[in-house]
């Protein structure tokens, strides 16, 4: 026991290094995003109750909650779970303060097999599909970690606020704090 005491001892104190390093990452992480600029695709692709059309310009300029679904995630998975940001949209629609953008970037192979997937499906919201892949590529303070991948912008696409309200009370309250809900 007392040889094993000196190993317990090291590998608690390296298992606090790595966290601290990572929490430490964690907020670089979010200090580059945060006020960085988010540059929304050319070409966006719109679905909304089996109907599809181009993403409505005045987007662009709008306060907006954006979530964000990576080519590398399962497309389909995510869709599928949309539907608990119904409160985030009854919010939208009758506040007027932001818009929800659930934005997904699919592979080539995949654009038309999801667009089709979603007016099967007919959502009841807006999913809109990065046509051309170019969100992550031109936002590279987006980083790979997903949990970062929900974020909410100014009008002028600047990030205020990393986090996923539905999924966290915490930014729910700064959520509604930053958009005056």
């Amino acid at each position: 026991m007392r040889k094993a005491l000196p190993i317990i001892l090291f590998l608690s104190i390296a298992a606090a290094c790595l966290s601290g390093c990572r929490d430490a990452e964690i907020r670089r992480t979010l200090r580059r995003m945060m006020g960085s600029t988010v540059v929304l695709p050319e070409k966006v692709t719109c679905v909304q109750n089996g109907e599809v059309f181009p993403m409505p310009e005045e987007l662009r300029s709008r306060p907006k909650l954006i979530v964000f679904v990576d080519s590398t995630e399962c497309s389909k998975c995510r869709i599928d779970k949309f539907i608990r940001y119904g409160s985030l949209f009854e919010l939208s629609r009758t506040t007027g303060s932001f818009e929800v953008l659930l934005l997904l970037s699919v592979r080539n192979s995949e654009y038309q097999n999801i667009v089709d997937h979603l007016v099967l499906s007919s959502q009841p919201y807006p999913v809109y599909i990065d046509s051309e892949s170019s969100f992550r590529r031109d936002n590279p303070a987006i980083p790979d970690n997903s949990s970062m991948h929900s974020f909410s912008l100014d009008s002028d696409n600047r990030v205020i606020l990393v986090g996923d309200p539905i999924y966290n009370e915490s930014i729910m309250d700064l959520f509604q704090k930053m958009f005056n809900l």
